[in-house]
């Protein structure tokens, strides 16, 4: 957690010095040989991280969450980021306008830059059409289901129940599995045939009604969680930020 907040804060402050860079361009403040040294080293550090750092760290740490060992996860990583850097020097090369020296490599300052240019803009036009469909469909009040009350409370009963038998048969469950064990213990050649044979059949039954009641409670849960969720959207929906998320909605599916 560290090294993120320590990544985040130097990427942060190259974005900061780059747009007061921006800002003595326009009040001409600073020598312009300053400046544009001053530029080219933030964007060639910003392609560092960009291109180099984040993605061999984030490699990194998603393999070290799998349980890889340090000495793996580094390897792997490595190879990793390899082949992002091949699949980024292939991305966008029909719609680059530079020399066919600085399309073929991705560490120089315009092809870096037009590379992170052209998936930049697609990125954010995909992000853009998701939010114009999404929006609307999570905020206007004409895609709200009504939700009855007592459907709610029924389902929440049946969920107590369900979690009830769970739990009583889990009860007969160890009490079999106590039982089997004192007549497997018994000294009776007859009462050791016994346990091996009708017990066993009696736990399986257990075992397999208590799967059965598992399930059917995952999916009774599933149903409760949608309905308060549902519910949750119509009393938000009333409220005054709701009215106006309602009316961004009829805006967006203008748009």
């Amino acid at each position: 957690q560290v090294w993120v907040h320590i990544h985040f804060s130097l990427v942060f402050a190259l974005s900061v010095s780059m747009f007061e860079l921006i800002i003595c361009e326009i009040l001409g403040f600073l020598y312009k040989e300053s400046r544009w040294l001053n530029w080219k080293i933030d964007l060639y550090l910003m392609l560092f991280y960009v291109l180099l750092l984040l993605p061999f760290y984030q490699f990194y740490l998603f393999l070290s969450e799998f349980g890889f060992n340090r000495k793996y996860s580094l390897i792997i990583a490595g190879i990793l980021q390899v082949v992002f850097l091949w699949l980024f020097s292939k991305l966008g090369n029909p719609l680059l306008q530079i020399s066919e020296d600085e399309l073929y490599s991705i560490f120089t300052l315009e092809g870096g830059l037009s590379r992170v240019g052209v998936i930049g803009v697609s990125v954010m036009a995909f992000l853009s059409g998701y939010g114009a469909v999404e929006f609307p469909y999570s905020n206007l009040a004409m895609f709200l289901h009504p939700v009855d009350e007592d459907e709610i409370q029924i389902l929440a009963t049946q969920i107590k129940q369900t979690t009830q038998k769970i739990f009583d048969k889990k009860k007969l469950l160890a009490v079999e599995h106590t039982r089997n064990r004192e007549k497997a213990n018994s000294p009776g050649i007859f009462q050791r045939v016994i346990s091996v044979v009708h017990p066993l059949g009696q736990s399986a039954k257990l075992v397999q009604d208590i799967e059965g009641l598992e399930k059917l409670n995952r999916e009774l849960f599933l149903d409760y969680h949608e309905l308060v969720l549902e519910q949750q959207r119509i009393r938000s929906a009333k409220t005054l930020k709701g009215k106006v998320f309602n009316l961004l909605g009829y805006f967006f599916s203008g748009y």
